[in-house]
């Protein structure tokens, strides 16, 4: 399941700083972007379709519409910062379309106590975090490489299909309605979701109800399987169990 956050794509000035122990989030996808700095232990971070360890001492930043997700292995105290391209308008500018093959980097031992000082373990007013999140954005520049990354479709359209599927994958979805409702064509919604995602929309949506499916298997002891596959939006018991073998490779309640 990939969520589409909403808040952390358009609203101005936006920044979140939160503390996680044991860090894990599922896949997602938003506009802002993303400070991740590994306080205590390792995580792994999934960005787009490559996965790596984040140690302790070490940071990430993932750029705009990165589908990311993290997992703990074992044990990780992580800090991390969502925020929006107000508080770096000139590396936003500078970095226009282009992407990173990483997003792993290392300031030097001054510019670390100096992030741990003003970011970390302060509590910055706007102009600090300007200031901070600027430094981060120039050593992110200094340490990676960035590549032409332009797409051959307006990635607006990716929020506002995440944003569709998050509210009605539990009904009868398809292709055909969202690009009615969204006032696309529907072959060239297609081709933009094959691009983006690297499957059809229908294996999405399987995928997505599964996951959503596997929460409520883990969360909603009292559920029967009969409800759990009509509320993650699947029309039979049959239908869920097929799909979930086939996307699981076991069935839903041996998974549970």
């Amino acid at each position: 399941m990939i969520l589409y956050q909403d808040l952390n794509s358009f609203v101005p000035y936006n920044c979140q700083i939160d503390i996680y122990e044991d860090f894990y989030y599922v896949q997602h996808f938003h506009r802002d972007y993303e400070l991740i700095y590994v306080i205590e232990g390792s995580v792994e971070v999934t960005i787009e379709d490559k996965t790596f360890t984040l140690n302790c001492g070490e940071y990430a930043l993932i750029l705009q519409d990165q589908i990311h997700g993290f997992e703990t292995l074992v044990t990780s105290r992580v800090w991390v910062c969502v925020f929006s391209s107000d508080y770096v308008k000139e590396f936003h500018k500078l970095i226009g379309e282009k992407i990173s093959n990483e997003s792993k980097f290392l300031p030097d031992a001054v510019e670390h106590s100096l992030l741990l000082k003003i970011l970390i373990n302060g509590e910055p007013d706007r102009l600090t975090l300007c200031a901070g999140l600027t430094l981060v954005c120039s050593i992110f520049m200094r340490n990676v490489e960035l590549v032409d990354g332009r797409e051959s479709y307006d990635k607006n359209i990716l929020h506002r299909m995440l944003k569709y599927i998050s509210k009605h994958f539990a009904e009868d979805i398809s292709l055909s309605k969202m690009s009615e409702e969204l006032g696309y064509e529907e072959h060239y919604l297609s081709r933009c979701f094959h691009s983006k995602f690297g499957k059809n929309f229908k294996h999405f949506i399987n995928e997505y109800r599964v996951n959503y499916a596997k929460h409520l298997l883990v969360s909603e002891n009292k559920m029967t399987m009969t409800e759990i596959a009509y509320t993650s939006g699947f029309q039979s018991l049959r239908s869920f169990n097929r799909a979930f073998v086939d996307i699981e490779g076991v069935s839903p309640r041996t998974f549970r």
